[in-house]
């Protein structure tokens, strides 16, 4: 996905104005040339219905499993909705269930060029290991440790 460059101009005026800006939003919407991104395809599936769930689980949890007993490797249940995930492979030329869709998860960045701004949360830093929960500790940290006068 790109950002046309006239609406790069339009923020840039923006954020130029600006002591400090945070992003969330997928990293590769602000790539230039040179930048380097590292991810991984999977399958996933989730349900939109907080009320039935995939997941037979209590709210809030997350359940890895990598033994031969399930297909799936990771089952989460955050905010009354529910996710599975399959690993991709070249071997599965189908979705591993009704719905399920190949979604790219990042790994790691390389910038050459850099951004005027702080990028937070899994896909704004793109970034392997960053949950949820995490962004919000993520941007108080910025928020105390930034010098804005």
């Amino acid at each position: 996905m790109e950002i046309n460059p006239d609406s790069i101009a339009k923020l840039r005026r923006f954020w130029d104005k600006c002591d400090l800006v945070i992003s969330t939003v997928p990293r590769k919407i602000w790539a230039t040339n040179g930048d380097i991104f590292e991810s991984t395809k999977i399958w996933a599936l989730g349900d939109s219905d907080p009320d039935g769930g995939l997941a037979n689980q209590d709210d809030f949890t997350v359940i890895c499993d990598g033994t031969s007993d399930c297909n799936w490797y990771r089952s989460a249940k955050i905010f009354g909705h529910s996710t599975l995930e399959w690993p991709y492979t070249e071997l599965w030329l189908k979705p591993p269930a009704n719905g399920a869709v190949i979604v790219e998860k990042p790994l790691r960045c390389e910038t050459k060029n850099g951004n005027d701004f702080t990028h937070l949360g899994r896909y704004g830093a793109w970034e392997k290991g960053i949950l949820t929960s995490d962004v919000f500790y993520q941007a108080m940290e910025v928020l105390a440790n930034d010098q804005i006068e």
